[in-house]
């Protein structure tokens, strides 16, 4: 909601971007050899749900936004996530169409970062579905720059030196002493999953950006996986022994 500063002034329309959730029952995703183009078009075609996130700190917390390190402001991070039910199908040409529901769920910091994680290896499995398939006629003309992008946003970016600050906060002993209850290590070891899944999803990914480069593109590939080795062997160690 808006500040009450800014409501006593005068009215204001609030708008707010609405992310589209697509029906994962649908034939288009649940059938096997459904081509990517095809089930990329549903993911934004005949939509009836959509989705907006609130981030909210720990109610309580005593970190202050402008002092708090970046692993305070990861184990402060709750988030509410508004699920709106439209009437009708989108898009459309109608000029508005009424909300008949909605629902809230809310997740935790460690949650947060479980969806974080999950969401990038979704990103990179429908790249590398994109790409693999490709003749060798067509691998010569295919441009994996989004490919090459994703890569670089989880080998070399801030993103990576996220996964180690969420396993600094997460597998630590700390957290453990405060969140030790069954469900909680549950989700540690989901947590350390997800990102074992990604270890495996990126080295398949860089096997599919292999074949695809050019000669020119070689030294930036090698640099990759360079990159890749030392971020995965550094994270590897650091996880501590029991959630191995």
């Amino acid at each position: 909601m808006p500040s009450f500063e800014a409501m006593d002034k005068g009215q204001y329309l609030q708008i707010i971007a609405l992310t589209p959730i697509p029906n994962r029952n649908d034939p288009i995703f649940t059938t096997p050899g459904v081509p990517p183009r095809i089930r990329q078009y549903h993911e934004h075609h005949f939509v009836r749900q959509f989705s907006y996130q609130i981030v909210q700190r720990s109610i309580g917390s005593s970190h202050q936004e402008s002092s708090s390190s970046f692993a305070d402001v990861i184990a402060d991070l709750w988030t509410e996530r508004r699920i709106l039910f439209s009437e009708a199908n989108f898009p459309n040409i109608a000029r508005k169409a009424n909300i008949v529901n909605y629902a809230t769920v809310r997740s935790s910091p460690i949650e947060n970062a479980i969806q974080a994680i999950k969401s990038k290896n979704d990103e990179l499995l429908e790249l590398e579905r994109r790409f693999e398939p490709f003749s060798n006629e067509e691998k010569d003309d295919a441009n994996v720059n989004s490919l090459s992008l994703a890569l670089t946003s989880v080998i070399d970016s801030p993103l990576n030196g996220g996964i180690q600050k969420y396993k600094e906060v997460f597998f630590g002993e700390e957290y453990m002493k405060k969140h030790g209850n069954k469900d909680e290590k549950d989700l540690v070891q989901r947590l350390k999953s997800a990102i074992e899944d990604q270890v495996v999803i990126v080295r398949r990914c860089l096997e599919v950006h292999k074949t695809h480069i050019s000669k020119e593109m070689q030294p930036f590939h090698i640099s990759l996986v360079q990159r890749m080795i030392y971020s995965w062997v550094k994270a590897h160690y650091s996880i501590p022994q029991k959630f191995r």
